[in-house]
């Protein structure tokens, strides 16, 4: 699982060093990097990122969806056209492509952020700017979690 923030250092010639917790995690799945692309859903500046079984999830969840319906083809265009498969050097560094690097606004420093399944690659003030701001929206409206009872399927 991808839990935490870490910042690093994006160097001049667009390379940065991935958490090792999450190289780790990736290793396990039997990726020496991962595939990242802007994330469709936010207006913000930011990436997703996953690794190999989390993007064939999000292939076989387009199968289900109508073949040449718009859906699939803003959902699928937005996901695969513009995904990078990024693998790491012997240093642990992933080269960013200058297209992400503008797609997320990074300057000099990138923030790791944990989601669980995924990650999100951020301008670090972008990310705090907008971290403070779901912080206010659930404290005027909390959330929760159903937890679903042992054995019994969750929602898909």
């Amino acid at each position: 699982m991808f839990v935490g923030t870490v910042e690093n250092k994006l160097d001049r010639k667009g390379r940065v060093s991935v958490p090792a917790a999450y190289r780790a995690h990736l290793v396990n799945e039997g990726m020496p990097g991962f595939y990242t692309y802007p994330a469709p859903h936010l207006e913000t500046g930011a990436l997703e990122a996953c690794g190999m079984k989390f993007m064939q999830e999000l292939n076989e969840r387009f199968a289900r969806i109508d073949l040449y319906s718009e859906e699939l083809e803003e959902l699928s265009t937005l996901v695969f056209a513009s995904a990078h498969q990024l693998n790491w050097d012997g240093e642990g560094r992933v080269v960013m492509p200058e297209s992400l690097i503008a797609a997320a606004g990074l300057t000099d420093r990138v923030a790791f952020v944990g989601r669980g399944k995924t990650f999100q690659i951020w301008e670090p003030d972008t990310f705090e700017a907008y971290r403070a701001a779901l912080q206010e929206r659930v404290r005027k409206q909390p959330r929760t979690v159903r937890m679903m009872p042992a054995g019994e399927p969750g929602p898909r």
